[in-house]
Order: C-alpha cells, then structure tokens, then sequence
C-alpha cells in the first residue's frame, strides 16, 4: 500500500486493516536506525498506552519524547551559559519569562491530560 498523502495524523481503515501515521514522522525521518532498548514495564504500558491514545506508533511516541527531553536540556543549557556571562536572572525576570511562555502554551502537554 502506498504512503498516503494526507494531514498530519492519518488512520487508514480497509480489508481489515488499521493504521495509524504520524505524518511528520514518517515524512521528516530519512534515515531509521534500530536499537534494542530496555524499559521498565511500567513505562512501556504507559507509553503503549498514550501512544493509542494518541493515534501513533509507539516509535513516533518515542522519538517525540526523546526530541521533547533534548529540546529541553538543550534550553536550559542555553540559560545556564546566558546566566554564567550575564549573572542569575531575577525573580521578576523569571515570573515575566514564565508569563510570556503561558501565553504561548509553552510547558503544556500537546495531548489532552
């Protein structure tokens, strides 16, 4: 069956099969490469499970996570230098940042909690 050519989250039903695509993820990723993991069985329920309720596999899940942890780490690394050359930023200057990122739905899941 050839990839289709629709939005962002595709389900695809017919001659009993069900799949479901995210597209970005089967479209930006050029190059896959397989590695054997291993996960606490818990974690891995819990991410079978939001990646069903997400509509994804559980690769796309994991990938997202991971560039979600690394997106992360790479701001605060960012902070970390900005504050080493211009000094600790204020109390005001992080309640006037956290307001700017409410405003923007920064922090917030981008799946229903």
């Amino acid at each position: 069956m050839d990839t289709p050519s629709l939005p962002d989250r595709v389900t695809l039903r017919g001659r009993g099969l069900s799949w479901s695509y995210h597209w970005s993820y089967h479209v930006v990723v050029s190059k896959v490469v397989k590695k054997s993991l291993s996960f606490p069985a818990e974690v891995w329920a819990a991410a079978e499970a939001e990646a069903a309720a997400q509509h994804t596999t559980l690769s796309a899940f994991v990938v997202e996570a991971v560039e979600h942890h690394a997106a992360i780490r790479a701001g605060q690394r960012a902070v970390r230098e900005w504050e080493r050359e211009h000094g600790a930023l204020t109390a005001e200057e992080l309640a006037d940042a956290d307001a700017i990122l409410d405003r923007a739905g920064v922090g917030r899941p981008s799946w229903p909690v």
